[in-house]
């Protein structure tokens, strides 16, 4: 692990079962965090104190687009979002974001290699 990777906060928004299997593959290399509501998730990234988020498409309380469009009006979070397949119907504002160099998509299953190259490009992003 390297202090780069060390210093990245990584913001998960998913529920239980989906934040296990995501926090086994990337706790050794950043420093993760969960929240299971995309309304928490709203207010940890008002805090300052996320790099990159990823979120999956299924919310309590919204959808993983709807908590990309609410934040996209505040910041410019480097964003992954992960749906359960490829045909799954994307709000038109959010495919328009999902182009951008900020938000990438990636559809289950996701594999640890997958998931951490994400993250690597998006902060690679922040520089």
């Amino acid at each position: 692990m390297t202090s780069a990777e060390a210093a990245i906060n990584v913001l998960i928004v998913a529920d239980e079962d989906d934040y296990s299997q995501f926090s086994r593959r990337l706790g050794q290399q950043y420093n993760v965090t969960h929240v299971e509501e995309g309304n928490m998730a709203v207010d940890r990234v008002a805090l300052g104190t996320v790099d990159v988020l990823v979120t999956t498409q299924s919310l309590p309380d919204m959808t993983g687009t709807e908590l990309i469009a609410s934040l996209s009006k505040s910041c410019k979070l480097p964003t992954i979002i992960i749906q359960d397949q490829i045909g799954q119907a994307v709000d038109g504002a959010i495919e328009a974001l999902m182009g951008s160099a900020r938000v990438e998509r990636l559809c289950r299953p996701v594999g640890e290699f997958t998931l951490k190259k994400a993250i690597d490009d998006a902060t690679a992003r922040l520089a």
